[in-house]
């Protein structure tokens, strides 16, 4: 069966001091579509002024179509503002950032997000007619209070504050999916008319078998603690590996989701992997297990597994 591809197309404007970062943030695209394109149905599709099809009419015009399909508009500036495009006196990225901020105002889209590269004190002190306009919009910016933005160093501290973020992204949009499609599984048993079957908040039925196995492993850990016969898990017949694998999971997707974001090491993923078989999970569980694996940039964590087990399409809005 062919594979359904749903795109996140990203926007990247900056004037011409910024290429060595253009090209980088290319290489870091490829290599996160290397992963998401085979493992999930997601990818990045990168677009700049240097994709634009030739074409007539103003050239900024043409650019501006890609501005205006962004689903992420990303804007990035040194020292250098830009040259015009035309009769209303701006520059290439001051007009695309115009056109995005106003369809974010209108639509709430696309997503922004603003990076300054460092200047040294003796070129701020004397900046010139090009670091003067950068620096201007760059305080307007702080004043307003409307984008959050970050600062580099250079492009290799560049690579490692936007690779992350894009993972972070396509994560916040894999899960999102992951999310409703659970809620939608269940709607089937509902619409039937089942009256003894009910949903937790995060659409999993209460009598699935992953919530029955999760209410007898919690029950038998309840009694055991209760009676004091259970002393120490490693010495408990009702306590095997494949269920102290599970009661973890369940602790940790527990704290993910109410606390703070956290991941499985992975020692953990592979004990998780290894008793694949005898592990029924809820939803939440299953989300928290293909987050671990989607934010693992060592490429050491199994469990993929998880994700092509729930063979649902995955869409959250963004068609390709």
């Amino acid at each position: 069966m062919q594979q359904q591809i749903t795109v996140f197309r990203v926007f990247i404007a900056s004037p011409g001091d910024l290429n060595e970062e253009r090209q980088a943030l290319r290489e870091i695209v490829d290599g996160i579509n290397q992963i998401f394109s085979r493992e999930s149905n997601w990818r990045i599709e990168l677009l700049g002024w240097e994709d634009t099809l030739p074409g007539g009419g103003r050239p900024q015009d043409l650019i501006n179509v890609d501005v205006d399909n962004a689903d992420l508009f990303i804007g990035c500036l040194w020292r250098r503002w830009g040259t015009t495009t035309g009769s209303n006196g701006k520059t290439g990225f001051e007009e695309e950032f115009d056109r995005a901020f106003e369809r974010r105002i209108k639509t709430s889209e696309p997503e922004i997000w603003l990076f300054f590269k460092d200047i040294p004190e003796d070129e701020r002190s004397d900046p010139g007619p090009q670091l003067t306009k950068v620096l201007a919009f760059r305080e307007r910016e702080e004043n307003a209070k409307r984008l959050l933005f970050q600062r580099f160093t250079d492009v290799t501290d560049w690579r490692r504050r936007i690779a992350p973020l894009l993972h972070r992204q396509l994560l916040r949009l894999v899960t999102r999916g992951l999310q409703r499609q659970n809620v939608e599984a269940s709607q089937p048993q509902l619409r039937a008319g089942s009256t003894s079957s009910t949903s937790s908040p995060g659409g999993q039925p209460t009598n699935s078998p992953a919530v029955a196995s999760l209410v007898a492993l919690l029950q038998a850990a309840s009694d055991g603690l209760a009676s004091q016969s259970l002393v120490s898990f490693s010495g408990s017949e009702k306590f095997d590996n494949a269920r102290c694998v599970r009661l973890l999971l369940f602790a940790a997707s527990l704290y993910t989701g109410k606390i703070q974001s956290v991941e499985f090491g992975t020692h953990e993923a592979n004990s998780a992997c290894w008793h694949r078989a005898s592990l029924k999970l809820t939803g939440q569980e299953r989300i928290f297990l293909i987050k671990t694996v989607l934010l693992d940039y060592s490429l050491t964590k199994p469990g993929w597994y998880w994700a092509h087990r729930w063979r649902a399409k995955i869409s959250v809005g963004y068609p390709g």
